[in-house]
């Protein structure tokens, strides 16, 4: 079974387009994992209800967590680890729209073809390839072996992006192969940057959280600082 994990910080409307998409162009066995991640929008209760009423073919279960405060996106997404059944993990962002029916199977043929991290789209940032964490997926046991080594699945250390690098890192110095499924982003819609929009709208300073995250990330493997990439 998969385990599809979706996290979201408000963005409802969002929301319920993504997970209505997976819904009705699922094509393998799989569990839904939604994660509020401290809504102040008034909808978590709204999401809950309505999740109750999701039964389509292949969906076996639904699961929610409620954060009552915002936690970091890697801290939603262990959490919600922790909690999957299935034996391979899709993380999904909350603005990605899917309008075709094999997208689960471009993904899983993938990791059957011996890669362990694949997904829509892979990138570099300081001579590290990895694959962005908007659409990734992994066996759960990669995930299992990266904690039992290094004490996390993702670190949490991260607040706004070099979540994915850090995560796709780990595993290539464990021997694991990635790679970018060919296609799969022509299956999908991606309303990108939603979720920082909608903090940068409120004030936050989006440059400087992530300008901090790429820091902590070249601090933690000794790199040079590009920050700016």
């Amino acid at each position: 079974m998969i385990s599809v994990i979706v996290v979201r910080w408000n963005l409802f409307d969002t929301t319920m387009r993504c997970c209505e998409s997976i819904i009705f162009n699922a094509s393998r066995p799989y569990e839904l994992i939604v994660v509020d991640n401290g809504s102040d929008d008034g909808k978590t209760s709204e999401l809950r209800n309505t999740s109750k009423s999701w039964k389509w073919h292949n969906l076996e279960q639904v699961k929610m967590k409620v954060f009552r405060k915002p936690q970091s996106l890697p801290k939603a997404w262990n959490t919600a680890i922790d909690m999957a059944d299935g034996d391979t993990v899709f993380l999904i962002n909350n603005d990605m729209i899917f309008q075709e029916g094999n997208w689960m199977e471009m993904l899983t043929d993938l990791l059957n073809q011996g890669y362990g991290v694949v997904g829509g789209q892979a990138m570099s940032w300081n001579g590290i390839g990895f694959i962005e964490g908007a659409l990734i997926a992994f066996p759960k046991k990669l995930a299992l072996d990266l904690q039992i080594k290094m004490g996390e699945y993702f670190d949490e250390r991260f607040i706004l992006t070099c979540e994915d690098v850090d995560f796709c890192h780990r595993a290539q110095h464990a021997g694991v192969k990635i790679a970018q499924v060919v296609g799969l982003n022509a299956k999908l819609l991606h309303l990108a940057d939603s979720t920082i929009n909608l903090r940068a709208s409120r004030g936050e300073d989006m440059y400087a959280i992530m300008h901090e995250s790429r820091r902590e990330f070249c601090r933690k493997w000794g790199l040079e600082e590009r920050i700016n990439d």
